[in-house]
């Protein structure tokens, strides 16, 4: 358990430099991107709690996943719509949709991978004793 841990320790500091450059994004570009801000602050409490104590905040990893994959639902369609109409806000924009969309996906990689392998790491070792 104690190898994974890092890898918790990794996901909560991505997940809070992803939040940072949305931050930092919304500042230099107003506009409709600050209704991403707040739901999106979730994500990096979620990783510290999990990284905290991932067994008794358990309860957080569907919501996690399926927020991660609201997240990346959404981002696809934006680009789809923003690619049919031509509608961007700033020339640059597709780069950070494409940036946001590829950290998305990164994390739910690495989140499948702390998860399972903190369970199988917490799953009960056989007893070699009992089977003599």
């Amino acid at each position: 358990m104690g190898l994974i841990r890092p890898f918790r320790l990794g996901l909560f500091i991505f997940e809070c430099l992803r939040f940072l450059l949305m931050a930092a994004f919304m500042v230099l570009q107003p506009g409709p991107w600050l209704l991403f801000a707040a739901p999106n602050m979730l994500f990096p409490l979620m990783a510290l709690f999990l990284w905290l104590d991932f067994f008794k905040y358990e309860a957080y990893v569907p919501l996690f996943i399926v927020g991660k994959f609201v997240c990346i639902f959404s981002t696809i369609s934006w680009l789809l719509v923003s690619a049919i109409g031509s509608t961007t806000f700033w020339p640059g924009t597709r780069a950070f949709e494409l940036v946001f969309l590829g950290s998305d996906l990164l994390a739910v990689v690495v989140f499948r991978f702390i998860l399972k392998n903190t369970h199988a790491a917490a799953a009960p070792m056989p007893n070699a004793a009992e089977g003599e």
